[in-house]
């Protein structure tokens, strides 16, 4: 069975979410052993009426994680995500991993306590500063860039 890996966005507004997909269409890498990788944004609405943005990089086994092999590939793409994501237009909290997609609507991450309790359980979780206050401003996150914070993912 493939299990999809994507960067999801919860972006508020379909404006909002349109110009995250927008910087995102753009992107691509070339990694180090020559396999290039683009991404491939698409934008959808959950059941709060809030919009988000699922950003999946194409180029790795065709799309979805088969085995353990990709691990470090994943961790190598997850990094220029996130490098990208401190550039990307503003949204309100994103989470990259593997079956990530709408991971949360805000009303459950506003309610989610194991995000306190459990934080490496959120390793890559990215708050505006404004969910973050919302949330108390849990110990385990560090800021990630002016206005955002996060639980750092793992090198």
């Amino acid at each position: 069975m493939a299990w999809l890996f994507s960067l999801s966005a919860e972006c508020g507004t379909q404006t909002q979410a349109e110009l995250f997909l927008a910087y995102f269409q753009k992107l691509s890498w070339t990694l180090p052993d020559g396999k290039t990788i683009t991404t491939v944004p698409e934008v959808m609405e959950d059941n709060d009426g809030n919009w988000w943005c699922m950003v999946v990089p194409q180029g790795l086994s065709e799309n979805s994680v088969k085995s353990d092999e990709d691990t470090p590939q994943m961790r190598e793409i997850g990094n220029l995500l996130y490098a990208s994501l401190r550039n990307a237009p503003d949204f309100r909290y994103a989470l990259l991993g593997i079956e990530v997609d709408l991971f949360r609507t805000l009303s459950e991450l506003l309610e989610d306590t194991t995000i306190v309790e459990q934080p490496s359980n959120f390793a890559g979780l990215v708050l505006a500063e404004s969910i973050w206050d919302l949330i108390n401003r849990p110990e385990a996150f560090q800021i990630f860039k002016p206005g955002y914070a996060w639980i750092p993912y793992p090198d």
